[in-house]
C-alpha cells in the first residue's frame, strides 16, 4: 500500500511539473508572440503615438498670435526658429514634434512618441523661393526590444507666413531597411506649425 501511495504522490508530482512546464511555454510563446508584433509595429512611423495632438502649454498661452506681427521683423523672413510641428497623413496625426531649424542649413527634431523605437532625428534645409524651404531629414528606426529595424527619409517643402508665425507644407515619409533597401512603405500628408516665442 505504501508503495502504490508513493507511486500516486509521484504521478502527482511529475503532473504538477508537467502542468508548470505546460503553462511556462505557453506563457514564452505569448510573450514571443507580443514581442513579434511589438517589433513589427514598432517600424510604422506612429507606433507608440497617440490618435490625438497634444495642446503645448507655451503655444496655448498665445493662441491668435498667428494674426499678430512677428516680435522681430527677420522672422517674417526666416524659418529658423523653434516650432510646435503637427504631420497629418489621410486626414489622421502622423507625427506631432518640436522642430528646430538653425541658420547653418542643419534641422534637428524630437517626435512624441516612445523614444524606445527612436524619437530624435535630423535634416539639412535650404531656401528654394522667399519664404519656401525644403528639407531632407533622416532618422533611425528600432524594434521594441531596441534591436536596429531600419531607417526613414523625409522629403518636406514648407512655406512661411506672412508673418513668420506658422508655417505649412506637404511631406513624403519613407522607410528603409537595415541594409539601406528602400522598403516600399510611403507615407503622404500635410504639416502644420506654429512658432514657439519667448513671451
Amino acid at each position: 500500500m505504501k508503495q502504490i501511495g508513493m507511486q500516486s504522490v509521484r504521478a502527482g508530482v511529475v503532473a504538477k511539473n508537467c502542468s508548470k512546464t505546460v503553462a511556462l511555454a505557453v506563457v514564452a510563446i505569448l510573450a514571443m508572440v507580443c514581442m513579434a508584433t511589438n517589433a513589427r509595429a514598432s517600424c510604422g512611423p506612429t507606433a507608440g503615438m497617440t490618435t490625438t495632438f497634444n495642446r503645448m502649454p507655451i503655444i496655448a498661452a498665445g493662441l491668435g498670435q498667428e494674426e499678430q506681427a512677428a516680435p522681430d521683423a527677420n522672422w517674417s523672413k526666416s524659418i529658423v526658429g523653434l516650432w510646435h510641428t503637427l504631420y497629418t497623413s489621410n486626414g489622421a496625426p502622423f507625427f506631432e514634434t518640436l522642430k528646430e531649424w538653425h541658420s547653418d542649413g542643419t534641422e534637428f527634431e524630437n517626435v512624441n512618441h516612445n523614444p524606445a523605437i527612436g524619437s530624435v532625428c535630423v535634416g539639412v534645409w535650404k531656401q528654394v523661393n522667399a519664404r519656401t524651404v525644403r528639407l531632407h531629414h533622416l532618422g533611425f528606426l528600432f524594434a521594441a526590444d531596441g534591436t536596429p529595424n531600419g531607417t526613414f527619409v523625409v522629403d518636406e517643402t514648407d512655406t512661411l507666413a506672412a508673418n513668420g508665425m506658422s508655417y505649412d507644407g506637404s511631406f513624403t515619409f519613407r522607410i528603409y531597411d537595415v541594409n539601406g533597401h528602400y522598403t516600399g512603405t510611403e507615407y503622404i500628408g500635410t504639416v502644420a506649425a506654429t512658432r514657439i516665442t519667448v513671451n
